[in-house]
This record gives C-alpha cells, structure tokens and sequence, in this order.
C-alpha cells in the first residue's frame, strides 16, 4: 500500500510540473510570436 501511495504522489507531483511547463511554453511562444510575428500570420495584400 505505502508503494501504491508513492506512486500516485509521484504521479500527482510530474502531472502538476507537467502543466507548469506547458504554460511556461505557451506563455514564452506567445510573448516570442507577439515580438516577432511569423510571416505565415500576416495578411498577404
């Protein structure tokens, strides 16, 4: 049973950085492509 416990603090625990990384990123892409805009989102004419 302790095992079991381990696990799912363990599993609780990567999950919780898991989404703290995928913000990090969103926000770090958002703050890059708003500074440099990717020629593929500008209008064409």
């Amino acid at each position: 049973m302790m095992a079991s416990e381990a696990n799912r603090a363990f599993l609780l625990r990567a999950d919780w950085l898991d989404r703290r990384l995928v913000l990090a990123y969103a926000l770090l892409r958002a703050r890059v492509s708003r500074r440099h805009p990717a020629p593929a989102l500008l209008p064409e004419s």
